[in-house]
């Protein structure tokens, strides 16, 4: 098992009920595979559609913007998940 951790900012948090949190994951498990498993106990499946790169939700994995062709890559033990919402109100 591998450790990842996720952080939720704005109304992510608010929705989710989640700030800070380690998740286990399985040894082989790829971005895509890990961001799906958190619909939608934790993130709106309205909100994300990486498939075809349409998101309101932003998702950086050890600082880097996560694209639909990083979704393949495997996780690695301690990986940093932080999301964001790409709307902000006003």
């Amino acid at each position: 098992m591998k450790t990842v951790h996720i952080h939720m900012y704005g109304i992510l948090a608010d929705y989710s009920g989640i700030k800070d949190k380690a998740i286990e994951i399985a040894e082989t498990t790829s971005v895509s595979e890990f961001i799906n498993s958190l619909k939608p106990e934790i993130l709106n499946e309205e909100w994300m559609d990486p498939e075809q790169g349409l998101s309101i939700v932003k998702v950086f994995r050890n600082e880097e913007l996560i694209t639909p062709e990083m979704g393949s890559k495997l996780i690695e033990d301690g990986d940093d998940f932080r999301f964001f919402s790409a709307i902000s109100g006003g």
